[in-house]
């Protein structure tokens, strides 16, 4: 992701096909598939993510789970209503920054956005400077001011 970022898109893709291929793990697979859809290569960028849903289930099958990083794959990739089912479970957990952004973007892709606002403005109450939760209490901000909207996101 440092390399995309720096502008050495090509080298960053090489380097998490070789890290995807040795470490198959869904945050890995993830960022890669994001990294293909920023190039353009959706086709590809499905493949990850199709490896990254088959992980998590492997995972499962095998008694561990990640609600977390399911919750944060579905909301973005999967099924909206999955992320907010596995985001209120882990918020019955622990009630982290983590936990709060990711139960506020699930709500907001669930159509829920004056639920969403709460859970976005607590998780960077404790001064967290993320880009990702402040796009993301960005967006659901927008949402509410443009109105209702017909269906999740």
């Amino acid at each position: 992701a440092a390399l995309a970022a720096l502008g050495r898109r090509d080298e960053a893709l090489s380097e998490y096909a070789a890290a995807t291929a040795a470490l198959p793990i869904p945050q890995f697979l993830v960022e890669y598939g994001e990294l293909l859809d920023s190039a353009g290569r959706s086709g590809e960028a499905r493949a990850q993510y199709d490896l990254a849903a088959a992980s998590f289930g492997l995972l499962e099958a095998n008694g561990a789970s990640d609600d977390l990083a399911r919750a944060q794959f579905e909301a973005d990739h999967g099924d909206p209503a999955e992320a907010l089912r596995r985001a209120q479970a882990e918020w019955g957990r622990r009630q982290s920054v983590f936990v709060a952004d990711a139960l506020a973007w699930a709500l907001h892709r669930n159509g829920r956005d004056a639920e969403a606002l709460a859970y976005a403005r607590r998780a960077l109450a404790d001064g967290w400077h993320d880009p990702l939760p402040l796009r993301h209490l960005t967006e659901i901000e927008a949402a509410l001011a443009a109105g209702p909207r017909g269906g999740a996101a």
